[in-house]
């Protein structure tokens, strides 16, 4: 049986979110511990640019940040796409994250639209992030299809 590949954007469009992409900043997840403070070197904690590798061969830029408590935003910026909300941890050098954005539904005002999760796991070395991230879309009365891929990125400087 051949494996399915679905593209993200194909994913959201057949969704019924045409506004396009889905905000993949491929950024990691491990142990439930908050990195440590102030986002110096070997912490996640910051912000960092991304440059992430989809299935299908394609590479987009995305923004993710990180904040302490474990508050994770990411936000896909070439092509532009909705903002991910969701958390992280790490430990030692290894760390996770999950984070969801929804979509409107077809039908209207408060009718349910299509959800996404997307999880991290990653490392990170000095201002060096890499991992891999695994993208759900979630359509109501569909079964959820996913795809994953590969991240590597730099820290962001204030």
């Amino acid at each position: 049986m051949a494996e399915k590949t679905i593209e993200r954007r194909r994913l959201l469009h057949g969704a019924g979110a045409a506004a396009g992409g889905a905000a993949v900043v491929g950024m990691g997840v491990m142990a439930a511990q908050p990195a440590a403070a102030s986002g110096g070197s070997g912490t996640l904690e910051g912000s960092w640019l991304v440059d992430v590798q989809q299935p299908d061969g394609s590479t987009l830029v995305s923004v993710g940040s990180f904040a302490d408590g474990g508050v994770a935003i990411t936000h896909d910026i070439s092509p532009a796409g909705p903002p991910f909300t969701g958390s992280w941890a790490q430990h030692s050098h290894q760390w996770r994250a999950t984070l969801w954005s929804g979509f409107p539904g077809e039908g209207g005002p408060g009718t349910p639209g299509p959800t996404a999760r997307l999880r991290l796991r990653g490392e990170v070395r000095a201002d060096q992030v890499s991992g891999t991230f695994t993208f759900t879309i979630f359509v109501p009365g569909a079964d959820p299809e996913s795809i994953s891929g590969t991240f590597t990125g730099s820290r962001i400087e204030a």
